[in-house]
């Protein structure tokens, strides 16, 4: 809404073009960089608010010409994009070091907090990995609904693909991969404990057979009707 009422242009949001275009030049690195040579500069004379809208549209061109015209180039940042985005995760902490006041700058915890954060990262992230098989699974129940959080958790993993590797950019994925890491850990203690697993395909099994009975119900009712005809 804002930018159509500012910019006059209906643009979901301005960005993106810049971000796409950093992502996809030659000498790119798939690490996150502003591009200034190739994404802002060309446009540094055309008036506000409308630099924004240009700038957007022919950065968002200028990355699809590079995809269709260089794709093997573009395979090849998809490996340092994804390596760069799910690298690490301790980015928040970043803010640390530029904030000299802050009460743990040059201190040897921030180093600590780092390790840490992207141990814990590292062993959720692996085991949501692990855990795909879990929601590929043509058997058991709530099939559908496996299949709808795996393509979310999809959508929101590809994001720095799409643009660059910033860790920030796989925040979208985040919740989905803590998600799968819980899917397998439930399954793995469900496996090592008999009464989970009986309780686990007692319930499968009633509801295979109230489906059952019903189907059963309906024909008899089906049969009851054409008798009475």
């Amino acid at each position: 809404v804002r930018n159509t009422v500012v910019m006059h242009a209906t643009v979901f949001s301005t960005g993106i073009g810049d971000a796409m275009c950093s992502g996809r030049h030659f000498g790119a690195t798939g690490e996150y960089e502003i591009a200034a040579k190739y994404c802002l500069d060309p446009y540094a004379q055309i008036p506000l608010p409308r630099q924004e809208v240009v700038r957007n549209r022919e950065n968002t061109n200028a990355a699809i010409r590079f995809v269709v015209h260089h794709p093997l180039e573009e395979a090849r940042l998809w490996f340092w994009r994804g390596y760069f985005g799910y690298r690490d995760d301790h980015d928040a902490l970043q803010g640390i070091a530029l904030d000299r006041g802050h009460l743990l700058h040059d201190s040897r915890i921030v180093d600590v907090l780092e390790s840490v954060s992207d141990a814990y990262y590292h062993v959720m992230l692996v085991l949501a990995l692990l855990a795909l098989p879990l929601f590929l699974r043509r058997d058991g129940p709530h099939r559908a609904w496996r299949l709808c959080l795996l393509l979310a958790g999809v959508q929101g993993a590809l994001v720095p693909f799409l643009l660059y590797g910033d860790p920030r950019y796989k925040i979208p994925a985040l919740p989905f991969i803590a998600i799968g890491a819980a899917v397998l850990l439930s399954r793995v203690t469900i496996g090592r404990s008999p009464r989970l697993r009986d309780a686990e395909y007692g319930s499968a099994d009633r509801e295979r057979h109230a489906t059952d009975d019903g189907l059963h119900d309906a024909s008899e009712e089906q049969r009851r009707s054409v008798e009475d005809r």
